[in-house]
């Protein structure tokens, strides 16, 4: 079999495959000693947190600018860790800047920036589950070697697949999530297989090609400065038009659109910036499954509701 563009960018030999990405987040921090403090940005999902509450690591939040970098203390030391997110492959930029300038240690939460090459030198973990399908999928990369846990039993596997086959997507998506959270295994070699058949190139293809039709048509009404073009293939086109109840009147129209992320709302101040963008921010998707028809259909919803 070729290699695809998925194994190119990021499978190195420094590289395992866990059951989800705050499974390979915990293998990361298994290899990273005398951690004082960890720096969590507020826009982010409350999972991220969990490794590092359990291993009694004192947890701060930082906020983020409008571009989505990071606002960072004076006064993170060398023996301090910062989790560094890629906004849906499109913050690139963003997180190589304040890596490099960083002298502690940098973990790039890619979990929705699948396409995203990790920053030189900085250990990442990614959610391939998210963007092909699958029920269970994460992958830790690191500048160091990786313990080689043992792998998860097959015969575990087999109710995701049946349970997937017989829900709703998002209902799927939901119960992994909460299943998941506590799991730290390996990937099955029947998950595992799912990813090496799965064709990833044509995948970032279509998001690139998708995402560039939907700027093209919503760029003037986009609160956010996105690229013209894309740093990698992006999981979703994020709009932040400020549009009265769109949220709703897509729902009406048959798109519905997840919240990123729910639980930023009830801890962060009405005011916050991360507030606003838990709220507003709609996550148009942008999966191969979609052509060219889908997003100007697409764009032009969201336009009648402006």
């Amino acid at each position: 079999m070729q290699p695809t563009i998925f194994h190119l960018l990021h499978e190195t030999e420094n590289c395992v495959r866990f059951i989800s990405g705050r499974a390979a987040l915990d293998c990361l921090l298994n290899h990273i000693p005398d951690i004082r403090r960890a720096y969590i940005p507020l826009f982010t999902c409350d999972t991220v947190l969990e490794p590092f509450v359990l291993r009694g690591i004192p947890v701060q939040r930082y906020r983020l600018n409008e571009d989505f970098s990071p606002i960072l203390p004076n006064d993170i030391g060398d023996d301090d860790i910062v989790l560094l997110t890629n906004y849906f492959g499109l913050t690139s930029r963003q997180v190589e800047e304040t890596a490099a300038a960083f002298t502690g240690v940098a973990i790039v939460d890619a979990s929705t920036a699948l396409y995203a090459a990790p920053p030189a030198g900085v250990a990442c973990f990614y959610s391939p589950r998210k963007f092909c399908n699958s029920p269970t999928g994460g992958l830790a990369l690191a500048p160091w070697p990786l313990s080689n846990l043992p792998p998860k039993d097959a015969r575990d596997w087999m109710h995701w697949i049946q349970g997937y086959a017989r829900h709703n997507q998002q209902m799927q998506i939901i119960r992994s999530e909460r299943a998941l959270c506590h799991r730290t295994e390996r990937l099955s070699a029947p998950d595992s297989a799912r990813w090496d058949v799965f064709d990833w190139e044509k995948d970032a293809q279509m998001r690139t090609r998708n995402y560039t039709i939907l700027h093209e048509q919503l760029k003037e009404i986009n609160r956010l400065q996105l690229p013209e073009s894309p740093p990698s293939a992006p999981m979703c086109y994020p709009l932040l038009s400020g549009i009265p109840n769109l949220r709703d009147d897509l729902a009406n129209a048959g798109l519905m659109l997840p919240l990123f992320w729910p639980e930023v709302i009830h801890h962060t101040a009405a005011t916050d910036w991360e507030n606003y963008l838990a709220r507003n921010l709609l996550p148009l998707p942008l999966g191969p499954h979609l052509g060219e028809v889908d997003m100007r259909h697409m764009a032009q919803l969201v336009l009648i509701g402006s």
